[in-house]
């Protein structure tokens, strides 16, 4: 399974997010979960219900987010996260440690706290309906496999990516719109021809892919690639994009 990936389960309170949870804690043990609810009542109880408290326990658990990411370690969250704009917040934030996956349920819904809206939907939001249709561990796999898994066959990019740029997104976004991606990052030595570091080319690409099913990885440098007869894939050859220069790029900036 990937290990670069929040999961965000968000929802009206009473639609089942943490017994969605439960049921992917007992299913997946390896996944880091955390329940806001759960955090708001043993870690920080003082924690108003309004709306800065609100906006306050959404940002305290980006950051436990972003920890495991970085550790290498994929999560999953459960918080109500009423607002759109908490949504795409939580996903700037993110973004330079791995990918959010936002998935809302609907369904048995109770009414909001008083003075409290909640704005459905999302860019590239997933959603299920938590009623009679699903029980709670169909959900969960449905959730986690759609999110995690990692073993359909991928597109495979490799480049310098020095930097990346709108020709180089242009020939990935046609690939990823039939199938998954993988993208290969060298790691060449800096020079006048290479100045952006492998780490900030990493973040250039997850951003410019984000809420894509696309695996943005460092590999080692090469200088040629070597299969044997019949490897199994194809090899497609994509031309430098007409209008588009790395070259160009770098020395504008």
């Amino acid at each position: 399974m990937r290990n670069d990936t929040c999961i965000w389960i968000h929802g009206k309170p009473g639609s089942g997010k943490t017994t969605t949870l439960g049921a992917i804690e007992a299913l997946y043990p390896g996944l880091q979960v955390f329940d806001s609810g759960a955090l708001r009542e043993h870690v920080y109880p003082m924690l108003p219900l309004t709306d800065s408290g609100r906006w306050a326990n959404v940002r305290i658990i980006t950051k436990l987010a972003r920890t495991c990411l970085r550790a290498g370690r994929s999560c999953v969250v459960a918080a109500v996260t009423p607002y759109l704009l908490m949504r795409e917040e939580i996903r700037d934030a993110i973004a330079p440690d791995g990918r959010s996956v936002f998935v809302e349920l609907v369904g048995r819904e109770r009414e909001l706290w008083e003075g409290t809206r909640y704005e459905s939907g999302a860019t590239r939001t997933t959603h299920f309906v938590s009623s009679d249709q699903m029980t709670p561990d169909e959900i969960a796999h449905n959730v986690v496999r759609g999110a995690l898994e990692t073993n359909r066959p991928r597109k495979l990019f490799i480049g310098r990516w020095q930097p990346p740029h709108a020709g180089h997104f242009k020939i990935i976004l046609d690939a990823a719109r039939t199938g998954p991606v993988a993208v290969g990052v060298r790691d060449a030595p800096l020079d006048d021809d290479n100045p952006y570091s492998l780490d900030r080319r990493i973040r250039m690409l997850r951003d410019g892919l984000d809420g894509l099913d696309a695996i943005v990885f460092p590999m080692p440098d090469i200088d040629s690639i070597h299969y044997g007869r019949d490897p199994g894939f194809t090899v497609v050859e994509h031309p430098e994009v007409e209008g588009f220069s790395g070259t160009e790029i770098r020395r504008e900036t």
